[in-house]
């Protein structure tokens, strides 16, 4: 089910996302890292995952290999 909302454009879904992210549950949080990274063409998205990633190592390694950007913007 994460991985479909990943195909959404809705906001409505993008939140639910980010939110998994912010979450407490670490396979939920790498699922819905993935489901993002569909979009990651999107600049400002990137840049709100980045954001909600930075300081957990976890989080920031699923970022880099999901992504294929660095968790910190230079």
């Amino acid at each position: 089910m994460i991985a479909a909302l990943g195909l959404s454009l809705r906001p409505r879904a993008r939140a639910l996302l980010l939110e998994l992210v912010d979450g407490d549950r670490p396979s939920d949080a790498e699922a819905a890292l993935a489901a993002l990274a569909i979009h990651r063409y999107d600049d400002r998205l990137v840049d709100e995952v980045r954001a909600r990633v930075a300081g957990d190592p976890a989080l920031e390694g699923w970022f880099v290999d999901r992504f294929g950007v660095p968790a910190t913007r230079r």
